[in-house]
């Protein structure tokens, strides 16, 4: 049957962006995940998974609800219906969670603050 194969990457995260390269010491991200729409939630143990937030979608136009990965000096941007990530254990796994959605949250009240202006 299908495994699940795993490929380290080291992620990084900003206010707006979560970004993954090949090693701790490579400041080249392999991609770039915008958050503006995302939502993230624990799966199991150590698993977490990155989903767009149908419910509170900021993007002006709603037929689309994959995750855009930009990939820097390629030409297409991938697209995906849930990004699964792994961490070293649960503890790790939810302080993901927990900087995710602070900064998702941040991201959003600063969006709406500049719209409604």
């Amino acid at each position: 049957g299908p495994r699940n194969r795993w490929k380290r990457q080291y992620f990084y995260l900003t206010k707006q962006i979560l970004f993954y390269a090949k090693s701790e010491q490579d400041s080249t991200p392999l991609g770039l995940i915008p958050l503006i729409d995302l939502a993230v939630a624990m799966k199991e143990k150590n698993t977490f998974e990155v989903t767009i937030n149908k419910q509170k979608s900021v993007n002006r136009s709603m037929s689309d609800s994959l995750i855009k990965v930009n990939k820097p000096g390629k030409k297409h941007v991938h697209s995906y219906k849930a990004i699964k990530l792994r961490a070293s254990d649960e503890k790790e796994a939810a302080q993901w969670i927990h900087s995710i959605k602070e900064a998702i949250a941040e991201l959003r009240a600063q969006y709406f603050t500049q719209d409604q202006l």
